[in-house]
């Protein structure tokens, strides 16, 4: 995966999802905020905390696609 992004927009859509990543998650894979970018050109962002979750959708300049 390979990416172009403003750092600033990448670190307020990381702010947000951080919120839905829990403090002490009852399984590790909950600690985490999944990455993928996308043949479209843009990266999304997922956090989830198994009853609240948020994706977001950036556009930015993909170079490589993957997770």
């Amino acid at each position: 995966m390979k990416f172009t992004i403003n750092s600033s927009e990448l670190s307020k859509a990381l702010d947000r999802a951080i919120k839905f990543v829990p403090g002490k998650p009852m399984h590790p894979i909950l600690a985490n905020i999944k990455l993928v970018a996308t043949d479209s050109g843009a990266v999304l962002l997922t956090s989830f905390d198994l009853s609240d979750g948020i994706q977001l959708e950036l556009k930015t300049g993909v170079i490589d696609t993957g997770e």
